[in-house]
C-alpha cells in the first residue's frame, strides 16, 4: 500500500527504506570505485608520459652537455639539504678549445684540493647540472603518480562524503514522513 508521498506505510516501510538506503549507499560506493580506477588510469597514463618526456629530455641535455674530468681547486661548506649535504666547489678543468677553464660546481661528496672529479659542462665551458637520466625519470613518474592519486583520492572522498550525506539525508526524510503517517495510528489518534 502506497501513500500519497510515494511511501509505503504499515510494517514494511522500515524493510522498504532500509532496502532503498542500502541501493543508495551501494550506488555511492560503487561511483566511487569506478572514480578512483578512472583516475588510477588517467595517473597512469600522465606518469608514463612523464617517464617518456623526462627520459628524451635528458637524451636532448646529453647531447648539449658533456662530462669532463675537473680538477677540485677548493672545497666550500657544506650546505645542508635535510637528509643530504652537498657542497659547492671550485673546479678547473680543460675545455674543448683547450683551454684552461674555472668555474664552480656542486658535489655531493667532500673532496680534498687536488682531487680530481667528473663535472658536466654545457656548449659554453659552463658548469651544469647532470642531465635526468633513466632513474630521475623513474623518480619523476612515482611522483607525479603519487602526489596526483593522493589529490584524486581526496577529491573522490570529499564527493563521497557528500554524496552519502545527502543520501543520509534523504533517508532521514523518508523516516521523518513515513513515521508521520503511521505515529498517529499506533498512538491511537486515528482512525483505522
Amino acid at each position: 500500500m502506497a501513500t500519497t508521498s510515494g511511501m509505503p506505510h504499515g510494517d514494511d516501510a522500515p524493510a522498504v527504506l532500509r532496502r532503498r538506503a542500502r541501493r543508495q549507499e551501494d550506488a555511492v560506493w560503487l561511483l566511487l570505485t569506478a572514480l578512483v580506477i578512472v583516475a588510477a588510469a588517467v595517473l597512469t597514463a600522465v606518469a608514463v608520459s612523464v617517464h617518456g618526456s623526462t627520459v628524451e629530455r635528458g637524451r636532448e641535455l646529453v647531447s648539449e652537455r658533456r662530462l669532463t674530468p675537473a680538477l677540485v681547486v677548493t672545497d666550500a661548506p657544506i650546505i645542508a639539504h635535510g637528509s643530504y649535504a652537498t657542497h659547492q666547489t671550485e673546479v678547473r678543468w680543460t675545455g674543448r678549445d683547450g683551454l684552461p677553464h674555472t668555474g664552480h660546481t656542486t658535489l655531493t661528496e667532500r673532496h680534498a684540493p687536488g682531487e680530481t672529479v667528473e663535472i658536466w659542462v654545457d656548449t659554453g665551458e659552463r658548469p651544469v647540472v647532470a642531465p635526468p637520466d633513466a632513474r630521475d625519470a623513474v623518480i619523476a613518474a612515482a611522483v607525479t603518480w603519487l602526489f596526483g592519486m593522493m589529490a584524486a583520492v581526496a577529491g573522490i572522498a570529499v564527493l563521497g562524503r557528500l554524496l552519502l550525506a545527502w543520501t543520509w539525508w534523504r533517508l532521514g526524510r523518508a523516516w521523518e514522513q513515513d513515521w508521520a503517517q503511521v505515529e498517529p495510528r499506533w498512538a491511537g489518534r486515528s482512525e483505522r
